[in-house]
């Protein structure tokens, strides 16, 4: 706290005084120096040959690197919200040591408690002065992060599955999440490599675990992958009106598209209800803005499949928390082609579904009305098939068994004598 009040007072706007009377160039000379004396010993670190070639030399240094990447972290976070004189100043001070940690970045990623300091720190550098830092230099600072952070490495340090490992790929995943929310042409070029990593390295090592450790951040990057790159995808600009299907709209890189979509979908069928409900809004919020629902890629391949995963949440009551959520979700898909979801998709659905008998699913397909287009009234015609469906559910386990037919076929007529 100390050491932040002190180059705070060198480098914060002096109040009631004008820009002549502010002395900005002494006060950043004293500032470089007064940093350089408490990284002094950090800095002797810069013969990375010694590192590298001994390891006592590397272990005795390690208690260097983990006092001094918490200590400019720290001063680095104090100017987040400062004007960009004041960013200036401490990017001009601390642009050496930045360059110091990532080099000691490969020297210690085996090593899980210096690796999680030099995250961080870089995380804040990138989240406090990614501007004073310029597009090249940060992003020769992620491509350095993308090349180190390999598959297996990546894996080694999932599996280690403890809080320490956790917060590594978090703040790499957030440091990511920064670099797609940014339009500079040298951040577009990573864009491939980034969804490889959560796509390729990532969503397969966390998607399979029911703790919800990273898999917030990752869809949070995913969505911010489609949702500020949206061009990436979609080259024209065009957004088509309510309910207006273009087949011709061309969509580049589609499997990585319906890969990312897909790990929406799959994470509906898990028990959490918070990464259900993010990514729900998420899906909402890209609609809302992009038109999702209506792309041809997703109504001929996934909008079925996203209905029917909703329509089961439902029925099973597994989040009744966001009922009214879902079937707002449910509304928006079903609004692009009501004829095709009354007519093609809800007689599929209840096909599927071996709980009930063929007459049962006749009445529910029956008590639909398909006129009722407006909200209020597809939200009643929903909850009611829904209910109905649980209803018919519970009847028949209750019966002594054979005592009706749940085969998917229409029963044959009774023959007359």
């Amino acid at each position: 706290m100390l050491l932040s009040c002190l180059s705070s007072y060198l480098i914060l706007r002096w109040p009631a005084l004008p820009d002549s009377e502010q002395k900005w160039e002494m006060r950043t000379a004293n500032h470089s120096a007064y940093i350089s004396s408490l990284q002094s010993q950090f800095l002797q670190l810069k013969d990375l040959s010694s590192l590298t070639s001994n390891s006592s030399t590397a272990f005795q240094a390690k208690e260097v690197v983990l006092k001094a990447l918490p200590s400019l972290h720290e001063l680095i976070m104090s100017v987040n919200e400062e004007p960009k004189k004041t960013k200036d100043i401490m990017y001009n001070s601390t642009k050496e040591y930045i360059q110091l940690s990532l080099q000691l970045f490969s020297v210690y990623i085996s090593q899980p408690d210096v690796l999680e300091k030099i995250v961080e720190f870089f995380l804040v550098l990138i989240r406090s002065l990614r501007v004073q830092m310029g597009v090249t230099v940060t992003q020769q600072t992620i491509q350095t992060f993308i090349d180190l952070f390999t598959k297996e490495r990546i894996m080694e340090i999932l599996n280690q599955e403890n809080q320490t490992a956790y917060r590594i790929i978090e703040s790499f995943l957030k440091m990511l999440e920064l670099i797609v929310q940014e339009q500079a042409a040298a951040f577009k070029a990573l864009l491939p490599n980034i969804i490889s990593i959560c796509m390729e390295h990532v969503y397969p090592l966390v998607a399979p675990k029911p703790s919800p450790e990273i898999k917030m951040t990752l869809y949070e990057v995913l969505f911010e992958i489609l949702d500020k790159n949206w061009k990436f995808f979609y080259k024209s600009p065009v957004i088509y009106s309510f309910g207006d299907v273009k087949p011709s709209e061309p969509l580049s890189h589609q499997p990585e598209f319906i890969a990312i979509l897909h790990a929406f979908g799959q994470s509906f069928l898990q028990s959490d209800i918070s990464v259900f409900r993010h990514n729900l809004e998420a899906l909402e919020k890209l609609h809302k803005k992009w038109k999702l629902y209506q792309k041809t890629i997703f109504v001929e391949t996934m909008m079925s499949q996203f209905l029917n995963v909703l329509l089961q949440v439902l029925v099973v009551r597994s989040h009744d928390l966001l009922q009214e959520d879902i079937v707002n979700a449910v509304y928006n898909m079903a609004s692009v082609d009501f004829a095709l979801f009354y007519n093609k998709f809800i007689p599929a659905f209840l096909q599927e579904v071996n709980t009930i008998d063929y007459h049962q699913k006749e009445t529910l397909k029956r008590n639909l009305n398909p006129e009722h287009k407006d909200l209020p009234s597809f939200t009643a015609n929903i909850h009611r098939m829904v209910n109905d469906l649980r209803y018919y559910t519970i009847v028949n386990a209750s019966l002594p068994p054979g005592t009706i037919d749940l085969s998917q076929k229409e029963p044959e007529p009774i023959s007359e004598y």
